[in-house]
């Protein structure tokens, strides 16, 4: 009986609320003052030291299905992330290289996610690079951007050619007439 009844606490009740913060934090974040963004990331901050101090370093592991220390590592990472990007698109034209790339890989991230877990399933290249891992990081992350360069392109040429279509039928419709 506990068996059913913790994978659902597990699963559904513990999973949905650890993303809900996640969700409502992000849903507040722009609207939060530099003291209360400090709080978040200070109270994150500790959090996840306490967790890798109790659990230790591997993320991985920690990661299906998610637990405190991946929830709270990723919302680290983001929040640094953002911050940093943010800073320095501000501080760079917005017209600048570095932001239009920084536009797109937000634009493609969802894309890029998936092409990611592509690669890692299809290939399964961790069983040869394990001792390698800043190889196994390259070769994903050219690999994810790569693929999804050549979904958006093939993307690109398949709305072109809708609407070519689609201005010829127009055309005959209208001769017809």
């Amino acid at each position: 009986m506990w068996g059913g009844v913790g994978v659902l606490l597990n699963i559904v009740i513990l999973q949905a609320v650890g993303y809900g913060i996640i969700y409502l934090l992000a849903l507040l974040w722009n609207g939060f003052n530099a003291k209360q963004k400090l709080c978040v990331f200070l109270i994150y901050g500790i959090l996840t030291c306490i967790y890798v101090y109790v659990y230790g370093f591997d993320v991985q592991c920690f990661k299906y299905p998610p637990t405190e220390l991946y929830f709270t590592y990723g919302v680290i990472c983001t929040l640094i992330l953002y911050e940093v990007l943010k800073a320095l698109c501000v501080s760079l034209n917005k017209e600048s290289e570095f932001a239009k790339c920084i536009l797109w890989l937000s634009i493609n991230s969802f894309t890029i996610y998936f092409a990611h877990v592509f690669i890692v399933y299809f290939f399964d290249y961790g069983k040869i690079l394990r001792e390698y891992w800043w190889i196994q990081y390259i070769i994903l992350l050219v690999g994810a951007i790569g693929i999804t360069i050549v979904l958006k392109w093939i993307g690109d040429i398949a709305r072109n050619l809708k609407m070519k279509l689609k201005n010829k039928r127009f055309k005959i419709c209208k001769i017809v007439k």
